[in-house]
């Protein structure tokens, strides 16, 4: 897979916030706790790309991301890749130094410079001055139709300039955590970088929280990059939560914690969690029936969607039966492709929010 570029600046992990416990589903703070998924989703000209990313682990020294970035050309194929990256916890309290730059070969650790952080000392500057100098990692025209052969060539280059903060108050950016939409409070600001001859603008925006200034949108010329989903590992007892949401009103949940590979019905290990916390109600409810239905975007043709919906839901209705010992006849499986979107397919976030797996059971 080429070199890929995610265009994110996120604040620290502070020492003193150290593994706070997750936020509510409907709390606008986000902190970073082990376990924790993140999902950025990316658009430029040539490509989609998705990256999930993981905290793997999380302590006093070091935070360690696992990113599966997943990339859909415009004419159809798909490329993946995956990389660890650590971050020393020093870095994230003075670096002024960014590399979100992710190439085959890299090492782990980049000294000195943070990953999807930015730092206290540049969050404060931004607070009290309105503006920081920093030094970004970019990769030259990252993401322009005739780029992506010069981009193997080209590396990656470092630019420096200013991080403006805006005047105007910033609009919210809606995120599902949880599975919930939640508008949550941004604070904006904008670069302007150059090396040499060449020069990039960022625009971006910030989740307002002083603890964890998470990046939730980034425009850099082509380039769209947007959080879509943040999924606790344990929000609350996915076993209640779950169980009610299939006993009341129309009985019907979204799976928030299902994650498949791009274009395929393989499920992802992260997806464990909420495949665990199905288990348990069926086991809990053996009398249930409970469908499991798939439902994608509109990125490919109609009939490509609905056969990845089919084989999506089979897989889960599979994974079930065989983890469990849930007789398979209790979990009917469809694909409805996208034609029941819950959400615009115009926007990063709204894709993301009909790339989906609900279970619905027939209410007495």
């Amino acid at each position: 897979m080429r070199p890929t570029l995610l265009t994110v600046l996120l604040t620290p992990f502070v020492l003193g916030a150290f593994a706070p416990k997750p936020a509510r589903a409907d709390d606008t703070r986000i902190p970073l706790v082990p376990g924790l998924v993140l999902t950025y989703a990316q658009q430029t000209r040539s490509f989609d790309e998705e990256f999930l990313i993981t905290i793997a682990s999380a302590d006093e020294q070091e935070i360690e991301y696992r990113v599966i970035a997943q990339r859909v050309l415009k004419g159809g194929e798909r490329q993946a890749s995956s990389w660890t990256r650590r971050v020393r916890r020093q870095d994230l309290v003075s670096t002024h130094r960014f590399n979100a730059v992710l190439q085959e070969g890299d090492p782990a650790l980049f000294a000195g410079s943070s990953f999807l952080q930015m730092s206290a000392a540049v969050l404060a500057e931004l607070k009290t001055q309105g503006r920081s100098e920093i030094v970004v990692a970019s990769v030259p025209h990252y993401g322009e139709d005739n780029a992506l052969l010069s981009i193997v060539a080209a590396g990656r280059k470092y630019y420096r300039g200013p991080l403006v903060r805006a005047t105007a108050p910033a609009t919210p950016i809606t995120v599902r955590v949880n599975g919930t939409p939640v508008a949550l409070p941004a604070i904006q600001a904008h670069g302007r970088y150059s090396v040499g001859g060449d020069v990039e603008e960022i625009d971006g925006w910030w989740l307002d929280d002083a603890d964890n200034a998470l990046s939730l949108r980034t425009l850099s010329g082509p380039r769209n990059t947007q959080l879509v989903r943040v999924d606790y590992p344990d929000a609350e007892p996915e076993h209640d939560s779950l169980e009610r949401s299939l006993s009341d009103g129309d009985c019907r949940a979204v799976l928030h914690g299902i994650y498949f590979n791009t274009g395929s019905a393989e499920l992802l290990k992260q997806s464990d969690a909420a495949l665990n916390a199905i288990g348990a109600v069926l086991k809990a409810n053996p009398d249930w029936t409970v469908g499991v239905e798939g439902h994608t975007d509109n990125i490919g043709g109609d009939a490509y969607n609905l056969d990845l919906s089919k084989r999506r839901a089979s897989t889960v209705r599979d994974a079930l039966s065989a983890r469990f010992d849930i007789n398979a006849a209790r979990l009917p499986a469809q694909g409805f492709g996208t034609s029941r979107p819950v959400d615009t397919n115009d926007t990063l976030e709204g894709r993301a929010a009909n790339r989906r797996v609900e279970l619905h059971r027939q209410c007495p």
